[in-house]
């Protein structure tokens, strides 16, 4: 799949949800070795969704604080987008 579920964009992070101290992050591949942040990643919003015919699941977090995460904490291509 190498577009957004939602609004079609090509401009898509790699990586994991994870859950810390009782809330689900997501937290994008390739960070940088010592990259110094307190969540580990971005939260997601407590409505999530899941496909009952293919398996897929999935959820949403602020695009602006997703964006603002990965600027300062992941490795960059040079497309600006991480691998």
């Amino acid at each position: 799949m190498n577009q957004c579920l939602k609004c079609k964009s090509p401009r898509l992070v790699t990586g994991k949800v994870v859950g810390t101290r009782g809330q689900a992050i997501f937290r994008p591949a390739n960070l940088r070795f010592l990259s110094l942040t307190l969540m580990g990643g971005v939260p997601i919003s407590e409505g999530s969704f899941g496909c009952l015919d293919c398996g897929a699941v999935w959820a949403s977090t602020s695009p602006e604080k997703l964006r603002d995460f990965v600027q300062r904490n992941c490795k960059q291509t040079s497309d600006g987008l991480t691998a």
